[in-house]
């Protein structure tokens, strides 16, 4: 409200609205696509065909503005969010980089992967840039949301005692998008992203239960517990209207011991750090769910 924005209702699997979208576009930043799913198949159609629909409309639109000599009319950049998941855990303590072996290890990471080809592929003469963030928390998300509530009820959680991962803010991610934006060394490239410094599960838990005024009692999720539960889940798949939290690529994932990012390509090429440490995205994170009422 209040803000010179042009909505334009579109669906990105079947394509329809992209044109619209596009109509006066020089910078497009897709963030479109999904992180959970009952199917690699629904992935794909998704993350890997809704990009490829996209990219398409873009080189389409630019190249007829080309014949047209409109050059206003061009797109100069996409900038597209892709994922830590695409490259894969870290086999040591300085993480992983964005120039580094793509090497994923569930649907959804090699949905990404597919994704950043597709777009590249597609997009022709129009510079793609990919940003690699980790697990990303803030107002509105859902996925960490359940470890805000039990620090409210007093208990700090962790998935995997051994894991040491980057964790990105949500207002962290948008500075970055705005860098790659106004930078034009941004084009064309691939950028991992993190708050800085990494955090075990345990660690990240204290923050929210420091957030939430309450010292409160550490607990460990078993590796049987998440499993039985990653088994329950593909029983209840096919019957399954929406893809559930827990499931087998899931726990793979978080047995793994490192999900860590190197940021310095990115602190070097775009001059950027983050704005907020995890400790303060944590607490604004943490305020804004009290203030809406969903913990």
């Amino acid at each position: 409200e209040g803000l010179t924005i042009r909505v334009c209702r579109g669906d990105i699997d079947s394509g329809e609205g992209l044109n619209a979208l596009l109509d006066g576009c020089h910078t497009l930043v897709h963030a479109a696509g999904l992180t959970r799913a009952l199917t690699e198949d629904r992935f794909r159609v998704v993350n890997v065909l809704g990009s490829a629909k996209l990219a398409a409309a873009a080189a389409l639109a630019t190249e007829n503005a080309a014949k047209a000599g409109n050059s206003a009319a061009h797109i100069e950049h996409i900038i597209a969010i892709s994922s830590l998941a695409a490259v894969g855990p870290s086999r040591n303590d300085k993480g992983v980089g964005a120039d580094d072996e793509l090497r994923p290890l569930t649907p959804y990471g090699r949905s990404k992967v597919e994704m950043e080809q597709v777009m590249r592929s597609i997009a022709g003469p129009i510079p793609c840039t990919f940003l690699r963030p980790p697990t990303v928390y803030g107002p509105r998300d859902r996925d960490t949301l359940e470890l805000f509530r039990m620090a409210k009820r007093g208990i700090r959680a962790s998935l995997n005692a051994k894991s040491r991962l980057s964790f990105l803010y949500v207002e962290n991610l948008v500075d970055a998008v705005i860098a790659c934006v106004e930078r034009p060394a941004a084009r064309g490239e691939d950028f991992m992203l993190a708050d800085g410094g990494a955090y075990t599960w345990a660690e990240f838990s204290a923050l929210i239960a420091e957030a939430a005024g309450r010292r409160g009692i550490a607990f460990t999720v078993p590796g049987w517990m998440l499993s039985a539960a990653a088994g329950i889940s593909a029983l209840a798949r096919p019957f399954a209207r929406k893809p559930l939290l827990i499931n087998r690529d899931k726990v793979l994932e978080g047995r793994q011991e490192r999900w860590m990012a190197n940021t310095e390509k990115t602190e070097k090429t775009l001059g950027f750090r983050p704005r907020r440490t995890t400790a303060e995205g944590v607490a604004a994170t943490y305020a804004w769910y009290e203030s809406q009422g969903w913990l």
